[in-house]
């Protein structure tokens, strides 16, 4: 059922947020999908991050937004799960080495970009290998197989406004400059028009980002002219994203809007 609304373009069709006067109509996403999207936004609703299995599916490792590692198979006890503070930060790409250990054992992990992929249209594109220590068995064990990143941890952030398409826009007294905190972990965005909130569903993957439609607020504001602004651009509307230092970078054929990384 979900698959066949998927690919009638029809992603969800969002609620409506709470509002001070009066609650915008609902709006769907408009969303063109493929096999290989569809199943990015299934793992990004399991809060996976990076997904690996061995080519006889023997062995499971998952990276969630949480920064859990978990890796199970019949050749130790039983499973593996550490709780990493700081491999969130470096699970970005490919050709990475991460080590992570806890009481039962110590479990290596090593992702490359494959060099020749297959041709076969369900090969996952990295190459990853695995070397786990069984603390208890005193044994050491060795995994191959494939993975696949669905999601940028980079992005499970707050982002505040700095410019669009190159303007660095003027706040008005008693305003402040519109930001969102992504929240990747339930496909959601909320943040601030620079007076009223919003919230929004996203889904996005590697290279691309799309958000719902903004339900905002209406709060009678002494100045909406960059709040409206905000809206237009951002709603029912995928980008691209790319990191610049502290800077997201969001952007498509229209508009290219700059946002700041805050705490």
């Amino acid at each position: 059922m979900m698959r066949n609304l998927l690919f009638a373009a029809i992603i969800l069709l969002f609620g409506a947020c709470a509002s001070v006067k009066e609650t915008s109509i609902q709006q769907p996403l408009q969303v063109l999908v493929s096999d290989s999207l569809i199943n990015t936004f299934e793992m990004q609703r399991k809060g996976i991050d990076f997904y690996a299995t061995g080519y006889d599916d023997q062995w499971v490792l998952e990276i969630g937004f949480d920064k859990i590692v978990k890796f199970s198979s019949p050749k130790i006890d039983k499973k593996f799960e550490v709780n990493i503070k700081t491999l969130g930060e470096g699970l970005k790409g490919s050709d990475a080495t991460y080590q992570v250990a806890n009481g039962d054992g110590e479990l290596t992990i090593i992702i490359k970009t494959k060099e020749k992929p297959k041709a076969d249209k369900d090969a996952l594109p990295f190459d990853v290998s695995l070397s786990f220590n069984d603390l208890h068995s005193k044994k050491e064990h060795t995994f191959t197989g494939e993975g696949e990143f669905y999601g940028a941890i980079a992005l499970h952030d707050i982002w505040v406004l700095e410019q669009i398409n190159g303007e660095k826009n003027e706040i008005a007294q008693g305003m402040q400059r519109p930001n969102m905190e992504i929240h990747l972990d339930k496909s959601q965005v909320m943040g601030n028009l620079g007076c009223n909130t919003f919230t929004s569903d996203v889904y996005f993957g590697r290279e691309q980002i799309s958000f719902s439609y903004l339900m905002s607020t209406k709060i009678a504001c002494p100045n909406l002219q960059l709040e409206q602004r905000f809206v237009k651009v951002m709603s029912n509307t995928t980008f691209n994203y790319r990191f610049e230092a502290l800077q997201l970078i969001l952007e498509n054929e229209t508009d290219t809007l700059t946002f700041r990384k805050t705490d």
